[in-house]
């Protein structure tokens, strides 16, 4: 990856920040448009970053940092907002005010996954796991990820029927 794919990442996570992480600037019609249009654009660039970071012989800090970084935020924004629009009411019904308690499962799961990817990647441990390297530390990111989706659930109390959504779709 060269400099321009990297700051094409920060640019992304700028988008991503602006629009899933601050408030929104704005709630027209075409939110909804806009919104799923960041999100594939945003899927399609890091599936891309991250295919071409693990066949890179060598990948230089900054950069793996900015496509984790990217997928992370990715992962949230999108995550938080299918909460938003109802996902969350939906699994308060489904499974009760304590379906937050499941999510730990989930990302223990993941980062005792993760974990176990990367340790086979050292180089001093025998009988490898057949996965590329990249693939540990987006494991333990994405279970961070769901982590700091919880903590965010519980916290604004989005697993309980008696909380009021705000208003999504016009």
């Amino acid at each position: 990856m060269d400099e321009y794919t990297f700051y094409g990442i920060f640019s992304l996570l700028g988008l991503s920040i602006v629009f899933g992480v601050l408030p929104r600037p704005f709630r027209g019609r075409g939110d909804h448009f806009l919104f799923i249009l960041i999100v594939l654009s945003q899927l399609m660039f890091t599936g891309v970053c991250i295919y071409s970071a693990s066949k890179l012989p060598t990948l230089d800090l900054r950069v793996a940092l900015a496509v984790y970084w990217a997928w992370s935020l990715f992962l949230f924004v999108l995550l938080r907002e299918l909460l938003l629009i109802g996902f969350a009411r939906e699994l308060t019904i489904r499974r009760g005010e304590k379906w937050t308690k499941e999510l730990d499962y989930i990302y223990l799961a993941l980062g005792g996954t993760g974990i176990a990817i990367s340790i086979s990647r050292l180089s001093n441990v025998t009988n490898h796991l057949e996965f590329p390297e990249t693939l540990g530390p987006l494991i333990i990111a994405t279970g961070l990820v769901i982590r700091a989706i919880k903590t965010k659930v519980e916290i604004n109390g989005w697993n309980s029927l008696l909380t009021r959504l705000p208003p999504y779709w016009p």
